[in-house]
């Protein structure tokens, strides 16, 4: 066996691999890769296992330097999913040994697993997370096109009562879509006291990936007045719910819900059988896993494997972190002293 670090030589390799794996999300992609560079301003270090020159493995690292050393994550920001992709449990075993020799080296690792990788391995930890992911499996739905059957009856009254207060949904990747989805999520955000995700994020997927076969944005609208939106991204059969907003003033109208489900029947038409939600924290009371759940989701359940070797972390604090690793998970706040 062989290790090899991703470059241009071996681009086309880790490309072939991941389309042909079925458990690779959008989040493994090169161009996703690129994306989490530009914005975070991090190295990479995406290995890549060959046996018999044949690639059979890949493990995405993206590392950042600060002021507690480099931090490593596989991978960082918002919770992006990465871990070891590979054809068996001899090449995923071998793989993790790589990752926890890197892991020993740096300030903090964290290892966020793929809720649809079966992850046998753990790498080495001294913290561990649990997270729930939800997905709905949208050629499993029962006629999702009858409003009088599919999904739960209380999202299906959200549904209607949409319809009811005349939104209207269409597909809509204008410039003045772009800029609605971002403003009406930035103020949302800031108005609960978190972090949102930064215009150059959104700059950068509306200018470097492709919309209709990477991502879409689905908008609501009564009259002419826009109060809703839905960044959903693409990769092979899966559709990654991604930004969802609406006007404050009009959330009781339903019209996210309405735009889901338009979205999602758009996914189903194009052969997009998985819509995955991504992350609800780790409670199932919560009132995220709760409004996921109205739309017959399955829970997969996966983990943060945590490593903190720079004991100085743990007496850091939220906005030092923020500030010196912008984008990347460090340690869990609960755990700052």
């Amino acid at each position: 066996m062989k290790i090899v670090i991703l470059s241009n030589e071996t681009s086309d390799d880790y490309k072939e691999f991941i389309n042909n794996n079925k458990n690779t999300l959008f989040y493994h992609q090169i161009k996703y890769k690129n994306l989490l560079k530009y914005i975070l301003g991090c190295d990479e270090n995406y290995i890549l296992l060959y046996d018999d020159n044949k690639l059979c493995g890949v493990l995405p690292i993206l590392l950042k330097d600060g002021k507690y050393g480099h931090i490593l994550n596989s991978l960082p920001y918002y919770g992006s999913n990465g871990g070891i992709i590979a054809e068996n449990n001899k090449y995923k075993a071998s793989l993790i040994n790589i990752y926890n020799d890197l892991s020993n080296e740096v300030g903090s690792a964290v290892y966020v697993e793929n809720p649809f990788e079966q992850n046998d391995f753990i790498p080495k930890s001294n913290l561990q997370e649990e997270r729930i992911s939800q997905v709905t499996l949208l050629d499993k739905i029962e006629d999702i096109y009858d409003l009088d059957n599919c999904f739960t009856p209380s999202k299906r009254w959200d549904i209607k009562k949409a319809i009811k207060s005349k939104v209207r949904i269409f597909k809509n990747n204008s410039r003045i879509a772009q800029e609605f989805l971002y403003k009406t999520h930035k103020n949302h955000m800031q108005s609960i006291g978190m972090q949102w995700k930064s215009r150059g994020l959104f700059e950068y997927i509306f200018s470097n990936f492709i919309k209709g076969s990477d991502y879409d944005i689905f908008v609501g609208k009564i009259n002419d007045k826009l109060i809703s939106a839905l960044l959903v991204l693409y990769f092979k059969n899966i559709t990654e719910y991604y930004c969802p907003v609406v006007l404050n003033n009009y959330r009781s109208s339903q019209a996210l819900s309405l735009t889901i489900y338009e979205a999602m029947k758009n996914s189903l038409e194009m052969k997009r059988k998985i819509w995955n939600w991504g992350a609800s924290g780790d409670s199932q009371n919560s009132s995220v896993y709760k409004f996921k759940k109205k739309w017959l989701t399955i829970d997969k359940k996966y983990y943060y494997h945590i490593l903190i070797n720079n004991k100085q972390i743990f007496s850091s604090n939220k906005y030092s972190l923020e500030k010196n690793y912008n984008g990347f998970f460090v340690i869990p706040y609960s755990k700052l002293k």
